[in-house]
């Protein structure tokens, strides 16, 4: 009978179509990776919304795509080794190893010699599959949001930042120290124009504690409900963060900054041993429960003239009276106290307030908020010309003062003073020159952190008043980071592409160099019918060679897959006619150190004293 043209090999067609796949995949993921590709909208709800599902979905791409790569390598293994055994013989433990190779399994039956390498690709072949899991998992990422719109995402939301316009005026402008002015207090926080009676607390506290004790930048409370925290000085900015912020202040948005206007106050003291503000007595009691009167009063530096009453018992020994007065352009503070507090008896401070833009950065997870001063070439619009807000904020701590004048034991302005004062002290306690830190330099760097703290949160007050009272605000650009979503890690999505191609590249010079595999039979070694039909169909030369084997060791074969013997026999394929068989091969026959034992079992036309034709093919002849 004629023999028939064999099919052409199609495996390695199907696995090529699998590759283009996996090509396309690990070419979209690259583009993703090197554009910086993230997604933050219904891709990411979906994703962070549905977490479990999204991971199921992953493990499923990612094994089999990574199947696709195993599968090819197998295929490739498989085609190779089967155009070898056409061409010589090979042991039945070889071809064993080629089955576990081929199917990437373990075949604990092996030689040693052959489990290990086939352990190797087993484990290897778990990695194609992890190394996909790493390229395709979506990543919390974050993704930078500016006031100019692209693409994919649409612009920063604004922010409404205080002013003081005329139409606000009527709150601030004409603003005393003296008599209460509007408040408002809700979930949000105190609300006032008045921060030397609603506020006084918060903004004593903030002063006493100014300055950290160990040198760092102090973290302080925002003065409001907003749970936020100013990294340093806050310069009576961010007054919108946790107020107005409510487009910024989701779930999506890490951090946002934008650049507001305000005022950079900075105190220079002195110690004015001459100075013109004293403690004077006034009037006495007769009965040795009531208190003492005493007079703080005189006139400052820059010709502003001042006087209240003051309380002590028997003496003015516990009495800290501070004024503050922003006249002739200059802004000037004074400190008299008595001797409990002698250490601040005449302090004098000068204040300049200079505008400035300043960038506000919001961290909406640490919920801080870090302001930074812009400087900047261009000279920085007033916020405020008319100075009212500079002269009622120079007047605060002055009320601050006055309203504790009479609490006989001690000085709440002094003991907050005094408390600043014991931070300086320790945090320069370390300092390598203690000779230029003197009582008198840590005592004025100590009053000037404090009174800078109270102006900053007194221009904050004013800030948040303006927007929550008055309505008095405008827009400001933002940009913002928010969580986005980007496509797999880096390192997986390169390691993927690194191995794609080797792959890629091997099958297409495989498939050249063999011309489509055109010389393989279609007998598999793989296949379990293949297997058991071409064997059969060979007769029994396999069984007959492992049976006088096992003879002539006096064994017997009992089917086990470890049998030494047995794994010795070499086979081949024979392509005579329209058969494609496996058949025991004569010349190779049972491997063996013992070459008495080799040449009983083998000549070259069968088995020794087989008596008749050893392969028994039917209806084929001897060999």
């Amino acid at each position: 009978m004629p023999s028939q043209a064999l099919p052409r090999e199609k495996s390695w067609m199907i696995v090529l179509s699998g590759l283009l796949l996996t090509t396309s995949a690990t070419s979209m993921l690259l583009w993703s990776d090197r554009s910086s590709w993230t997604n933050a909208g219904q891709f990411y709800q979906v994703v962070t919304t549905y977490r479990a599902r999204t991971q199921i979905v992953v493990q499923l791409l990612s094994h089999a795509l990574g199947a696709i790569h195993v599968y090819t390598l197998c295929t490739l293994i498989n085609l190779a080794t089967r155009l070898h055994l056409k061409r010589q013989p090979v042991t039945l433990d070889h071809l064993m190893f080629w089955n576990a190779l081929c199917g990437v399994r373990l075949e604990w039956s092996l030689p040693f010699r052959r489990l290990l390498p086939v352990t190797l690709i087993f484990i290897l072949g778990l990695l194609p599959g992890a190394q996909w899991a790493g390229a395709l998992a979506p990543i919390v990422t974050s993704t930078l949001l500016t006031s100019s719109p692209s693409r994919d995402y649409p612009s920063s939301p604004k922010l409404n930042v205080p002013q003081y316009s005329n139409a606000s005026a009527r709150f601030w402008q004409d603003l005393t120290w003296l008599s209460p002015m509007p408040s408002i207090r809700n979930d949000k926080g105190t609300f006032t124009y008045s921060p030397n009676y609603d506020l006084q607390d918060l903004i004593l506290n903030a002063a006493a504690s100014a300055t950290s004790r160990d040198g760092t930048a102090q973290n302080h409370s925002k003065i409001d409900n907003s749970r936020c925290s100013y990294m340093g000085r806050s310069y009576g900015m961010g007054a919108s963060v946790g107020l107005v912020d409510d487009l910024l202040n989701s779930s999506k948005v890490l951090s946002y900054s934008y650049i507001e206007t305000g005022y950079r106050a900075q105190v220079s003291c002195i110690m004015n041993t001459t100075s013109n503000w004293t403690i004077s007595d006034y009037a006495f009691s007769d009965a040795g429960f009531a208190p003492n009167i005493y007079l703080a009063g005189g006139t400052l530096p820059n010709g502003a003239s001042d006087d209240y009453a003051a309380c002590g018992l028997d003496s003015s020994d516990q009495i800290v009276a501070l004024i503050g007065h922003a006249f002739n352009g200059q802004n000037v503070f004074a400190i008299a106290a008595g001797q409990g507090y002698s250490a601040l008896n005449g302090t004098q401070c000068n204040v300049t307030f200079s505008p400035i833009a300043f960038t506000i950065d919001v961290d909406t997870t640490q919920v801080t908020i870090a302001v930074t001063p812009f400087d900047q070439q261009a000279p920085v619009i007033d916020i405020e010309p008319s100075g009212s807000i500079i002269a009622i904020t120079m007047r605060m701590p002055t009320s601050f003062s006055q309203q504790n004048a009479c609490d006989l034991y001690t000085s709440n302005i002094g003991n907050t003073l005094k408390s600043n004062i014991e931070n300086i002290d320790s945090s320069w306690n370390a300092s390598a020159d203690p000779s230029t830190n003197t009582q008198k330099v840590v005592t004025l760097k100590g009053v000037e952190d404090s009174l800078t703290s109270m102006l900053d949160n007194t221009l904050l007050s004013f800030s948040m008043a303006q927007l929550m009272i008055a309505d008095d605000a405008y827009e400001v650009a933002t940009s913002s980071i928010i969580r986005s979503l980007r496509i797999g890690e880096s390192a997986y999505i390169y390691a993927i592409v690194g191995l794609n191609i080797p792959v890629l590249l091997i099958l297409i010079g495989e498939a050249t160099r063999t011309k489509g595999w055109k010389d393989r039979k279609p007998f598999d070694y793989m296949n379990i019918k293949s297997v058991v039909v071409g064997t059969s169909m060979g007769g029994t030369a396999i069984a007959d060679a492992t049976r006088k084997a096992h003879a002539l060791k006096r064994t017997t074969w009992y089917g086990r897959a470890n049998d030494a013997i047995a794994g010795r026999v070499a086979v081949r394929l024979d392509d005579q006619g329209e058969d494609l068989v496996l058949l025991y091969d004569h010349r190779a026959g049972v491997r063996s150190s013992d070459s008495s034992e080799y040449e009983l079992l083998v000549h070259a036309e069968g088995i020794s004293g087989a008596g008749s034709d050893s392969r028994k093919r039917p209806n084929r002849g001897p060999n």
